[in-house]
């Protein structure tokens, strides 16, 4: 059976219709004091937003289209009939031009990915994955508890 591209990616799952939001924690000078040009440092040791540092942390936000394909924790995932290993909460399939994305997300402290208005991801493990003739990247997550953040 012939597919175009729209219909065969659909068909293996790669067709990114899905919105996510990843938070990348960036540091900047503070916005609220001014800074000694040759310490770096605040002027004001007592400035509420720095506590004196110079520098505010503020999350960067970078939005991408993937494909989610939710795990219940801990579950074997099979392919074919063979098992292909213990999977996280969460896959998520995205673009190859995406992956510094997605590292960083995995990397920094403090970044994590929304996928929607109650639910924070971190990704684990970052692959490759070749279906047919399309590659995409696989993304494998745990879902953040709120006591984790």
């Amino acid at each position: 059976m012939y597919f175009d591209n729209l219909h065969y990616k659909e068909e293996i799952g790669v067709n990114f219709t899905e919105l996510i939001w990843i938070y990348i924690p960036t540091t900047v000078d503070c916005p609220t004091c001014t800074t000694d040009p040759l310490t770096g440092l605040s002027q004001n040791i007592n400035c509420p937003t720095c506590k004196g540092s110079g520098k505010s942390v503020t999350m960067h936000r970078n939005e991408l289209r993937c494909q989610i394909e939710d795990i219940v924790p801990g579950t074997v995932k099979f392919i074919g009939g063979v098992p292909t290993g213990v999977v996280g909460d969460m896959v998520i399939q995205g673009r190859l031009q995406d992956k510094g994305s997605y590292e960083s997300a995995r990397d920094l402290e403090g970044s994590y990915i929304f996928i929607d208005s109650s639910t924070k991801v971190k990704p684990t493990k970052i692959t490759k994955k070749r279906i047919r003739d399309y590659t995409a990247l696989e993304v494998r997550c745990n879902i953040v508890k709120e006591d984790q953040t």
